[in-house]
């Protein structure tokens, strides 16, 4: 049985969005409430409210899943310390996500790293101007008050840190054209207990009324799993595939309502199913002579989908046409987009040059709620460079440039991101141990989030919220009537919003990481 306590929704504005909320953390115990017998009956609002708690319980069961941490940081010392650059030069088991292919020039390998992470991230909100909060009109409100606002309104200023392991594995099978490798990243310890999500626009105002970084945050900190194969096919070309992988959810959900009174009391039974989710990886690896490589990869776009079906059944609403109720969940966690990488490297005795050109195909990017956003695609430069001191002591330098995806939020969205720049440093150590090489290898990154700053536009006639609104919208229509007086109310004229957003924000900050890496090749 679950034990539930409670919370009241506007059944009339809520309705629209049971299918696609999310919006709580991943770690939550709810406590709900309602008002009385006769409203629960009218609004039949257990319908609501028990999806919402089958929607709690559901992102309990399911590991929190995000976008994999090597797309900020880099994948293994060597690649970290070239500014996340690897499609040409990567060679033992973290070539499974710089390109496959590159697998085919290294030896067998077994090793692991543990990386430390900074990330010192700002955002911070225009003052508010007085006269569009949402005023108190009784019952007769379309939208819940400013003052009853779980929250204040704010942005964010903290520092996160983390610690993160990384093993793989890489290996010839006794072969001379075919390479195997396996990666894997592991979250240690994590400041923060759980990252919520949130709505971006007005209705995050009811939840945490705060604005964070969209695609940062969590998004860095998971377990990442990856495989990838290699094939020689002539001397100067190799190919490879891999994939990574991720959960997908199903679940059906019973639950019945033996008294509506006593909404502390609800039977629920939970079915989950838990599916696989593959995100291919390719690429091929060109070697015209020993000093010149090039490379191109690919990786498929990914993200964890959460469906389900609610059946609610409520003792004393049997009867009813609709009996029982039935509610549809659609949930997209975290989208992770295409990637094209072009790569290049010239190696000569001593020093070795490369780079990377990654195209980011963010213009697919789908929210929590399964609804494409208007994001840009990006590219972003890449360079590395090594210089081998002495045959046992190598120095590392590297640089990128990463543009963000998000345009200016000047309207009803408060997506956060910033342009990064990077620049990286580290070097790598060797110790020969009964003829074979034990590698020992450190790196630092500083990430600078180049400041931005968002004004929301008010243009024309302010349109009245709906779904599909794109500008600033207004919560409270100006034709809202006062039933005592028959008229429009005078505090409805205008633009009343909740958008923590408005009338604008800025972002900034940076992101500090190092990392110490052991490898043993044999």
């Amino acid at each position: 049985m679950l034990k539930i306590s409670s919370m009241t929704f506007n059944e009339r504005r809520l309705s629209p969005w049971v299918s696609m909320k999310r919006n709580f953390p991943l770690k939550l115990r709810p406590t709900w409430s309602f008002c009385s017998v006769n409203d629960f009956f009218r609004h039949r609002r257990v319908t609501t409210t028990v999806s919402l708690g089958v929607l709690f319980a559901l992102f309990g069961m399911v590991a929190s899943v995000y976008a994999s941490p090597f797309e900020i940081y880099g994948a293994g010392a060597r690649g970290s310390a070239l500014g996340n650059v690897g499609s040409t030069v990567s060679s033992d088991y973290h070539a499974v996500y710089y390109n496959p292919a590159a697998l085919i020039n290294g030896q067998s390998s077994l090793g692991a790293s543990l990386s430390y992470s900074a990330k010192m991230l700002d955002v911070s909100l225009s003052p508010r101007p007085s006269g569009y909060d949402i005023p108190n009109l009784g019952t007769a409100s379309p939208a819940v008050p400013t003052e009853y606002r779980v929250n204040p309104r704010s942005g964010r200023s903290a520092t996160d840190h983390s610690f993160t392991l990384t093993t793989g594995i890489a290996t010839d099978l006794k072969t001379e054209d075919l390479r195997f490798g396996l990666l894997l990243s592991l979250p240690v310890y994590h400041s923060v207990d759980s990252y919520s999500s949130a709505f971006s626009d007005e209705r995050e105002q009811h939840f945490s009324n705060q604005l964070s970084f969209s695609l940062l945050g969590g998004r860095l900190e998971h377990f990442e799993a990856q495989v990838g194969v290699a094939y020689r096919l002539f001397e100067w070309l190799s190919l490879g595939v891999g994939a990574s992988v991720r959960p997908d959810a199903n679940t059906r959900n019973d639950i019945y309502v033996n008294d509506p009174a006593r909404q502390d009391e609800v039977d629920l039974n939970v079915g989950l199913k838990t599916q696989s989710s593959w995100r291919l990886q390719g690429g091929l690896l060109i070697m015209p002579n020993p000093n010149f490589r090039v490379g191109v990869s690919y990786r498929d776009e990914q993200y964890m989908r959460i469906r389900g079906v609610n059946e609610v059944q409520v003792r004393g609403l049997q009867g009813g046409e609709s009996y029982p109720f039935e509610q549809r969940l659609y949930i997209i966690n975290d989208y992770t987009p295409r990637q094209f990488t072009y790569g290049g490297a010239w190696i000569g005795d001593q020093a070795l040059f490369t780079a990377d050109l990654v195209y980011t195909v963010w213009s697919g990017f789908l929210d929590a709620h399964g609804i494409k956003q208007d994001f840009l695609d990006t590219w972003s430069p890449r360079i590395g460079f090594e210089y081998r001191l002495a045959n046992l002591h190598t120095l590392r330098v590297g640089a990128s440039w990463s543009p963000s995806p998000i345009p200016e939020q000047t309207g009803r969205s408060n997506f956060v991101d910033n342009d990064r720049a990077q620049v990286s440093i580290g070097s790598e150590h060797k110790i020969e141990i009964a003829g074979r090489e034990l590698k020992i290898a450190w790196y630092t990154q500083f990430h600078y989030l180049v400041g931005q700053r968002h004004r929301k536009e008010l243009v024309g006639e302010i349109e009245v919220c709906r779904s599909d609104s794109r500008s600033i919208c207004d919560e409270v229509p100006d034709d809202t009537i006062d039933p005592m007086t028959g008229q429009p109310y005078p505090e409805a004229s205008g633009l009343q919003t909740g958008n923590p957003g408005f009338p604008g924000f800025s972002s900034g900050g940076m992101i500090i990481q190092t990392g110490l890496e052991v490898k043993w090749e044999f």
